[in-house]
């Protein structure tokens, strides 16, 4: 037994290493492009690029697994992510970083593929929750201290950089030295948008609007709080504050989703982001450059209430759903929450161009309040969720694509 989930340590060390890495990375990236005085509008544009190409990587990791399989897929991946953070401060100008984010996005998608995958095929039927769990806090983590790293240098100089680009070359080592079954391939799921969107209007309302605002975080939120007037450390501190609220309240307001209507607890937690984006907006406007215990609260409640969403409006969706419709509805998913990832920061950034720094806060509460308008109507007028496919709520990330049937609501033969 102790042999059998040493294997498994391995993968889940490779994990946490690679999520150190781009925690660190995504956040040294905007800070950098605002020092480099990149328009708000292109940093947008080098954000799209990078869930754009995460779009493509995931196609093309599940072709290349295929091809060579997972550690050779794995070594390419990481490797080239590696270089490509070198290449950022070697050549230091719009045109190669907007096409170095792309490149970074494919990259990431297949790591996370692989990663997943390998857990997937490795997870017994009774396993697959704990397994799940696993994955989502050591991802949270990950990203989290990944924040802390800043403290050692700062954005304008290799340093950062060199950080990031080692840990995602080190990640490379548990992995490749795992004693696991290398996994088949896989198979991607397909499903018709209008039939996902007939089942639940708001859970694909809902993970699309959400996709808008969680795609602009990674890029935008540093030049956010650059412009607010904090530095590299407070603006590191601050976005793991995001993170660690959207670990810790995942599980609470997913416990009441599972006890009252989901689409109230919906109402309820676009409520909690939209109160807090209004607070921070106000500290901000009476207290600029004060990084204190109050705005580090005001953090945790919008990491906590923003991260959380997806994870309703999949449950929500699942709770229409038989058993044998949950994974291809949830793949299906993944990609309504891409799309809106795609497009989020470049409508964000021309919010942020028009209104100047306020914009970024403004069009989150704009598209938290469609969100909260849109789950009131279907409330009222929606169907009744039916007791007999009722299911229980689960944490959902929005890279999981190798590993979508580790959701323990699906039953695996």
């Amino acid at each position: 037994m102790l042999s059998r989930y040493s294997s498994i340590i391995s993968l889940l060390i490779s994990l946490l290493l690679m999520c150190i890495g781009n925690g660190l990375l995504n956040t040294v990236f905007a800070l950098r492009a605002s020092i480099e005085e990149y328009p708000t509008w292109f940093i947008g544009l080098m954000t799209s690029g990078y869930y754009l190409g995460f779009a493509i990587g995931t196609i093309l990791a599940i072709k290349m697994i295929a091809e060579i399989g997972n550690i050779r897929c794995f070594a390419i991946f990481a490797s080239v992510a590696s270089a490509v953070t070198l290449g950022l401060v070697l050549f230091v100008n719009p045109f190669n970083w907007l096409i170095a984010r792309i490149i970074y996005g494919m990259c990431l998608a297949g790591l996370y593929v692989v990663i997943e995958s390998w857990l997937n095929s490795f997870a017994k039927n009774d396993e697959r929750g704990r397994i799940f769990g696993s994955y989502m806090v050591i991802t949270y983590l990950g990203l989290a201290s990944g924040q802390a790293l800043i403290a050692f240098s700062t954005p304008d100089k290799f340093i950062l950089f060199a950080i990031a680009s080692i840990l995602l070359s080190v990640c490379l080592v548990p992995l490749t030295a795992s004693k696991s079954q290398s996994p088949e391939s896989i198979n991607p799921v397909k499903l018709n948008l209008k039939e996902l969107y007939r089942t639940s209007p708001l859970s694909t309302f809902g993970s699309f609007a959400i996709g808008i605002i969680m795609g602009s975080y990674w890029g935008l939120m540093p030049i956010f709080l650059t412009e607010a007037g904090f530095g590299a450390n407070q603006i590191a501190t601050f976005i793991a504050f995001l993170l660690i609220g959207g670990l810790t309240l995942q599980m609470p307001i997913g416990y009441l989703s599972d006890k009252f209507d989901r689409r109230i607890i919906i109402s309820f937690t676009t409520i909690i982001s939209v109160v807090s984006c209004l607070l921070l907006l106000a500290k901000l406007l009476t207290e600029p450059d004060h990084m204190d215990l109050t705005l580090l609260t005001i953090a945790f409640l919008i990491g906590g209430s923003h991260y959380t969403l997806y994870s309703l409006f999949v449950s929500l969706l699942n709770d229409f759903l038989e058993q044998d419709e949950i994974l291809s509805a949830t793949s299906g998913m993944l990609r309504v929450n891409a799309y809106g990832s795609i497009i989020g920061p470049m409508l964000t950034s021309l919010s942020m161009f028009i209104f100047g720094y306020k914009g970024f806060i403004g069009f989150t509460i704009l598209i938290m309040t469609s969100i909260f308008i849109f789950s009131i109507v279907k409330t009222v007028y929606g169907r009744s969720i039916p007791s007999e496919t009722s299911e229980d709520f689960v944490v959902m990330p929005t890279s999981m694509t190798g590993a979508l049937s580790l959701d323990p609501r699906i039953e695996e033969e």
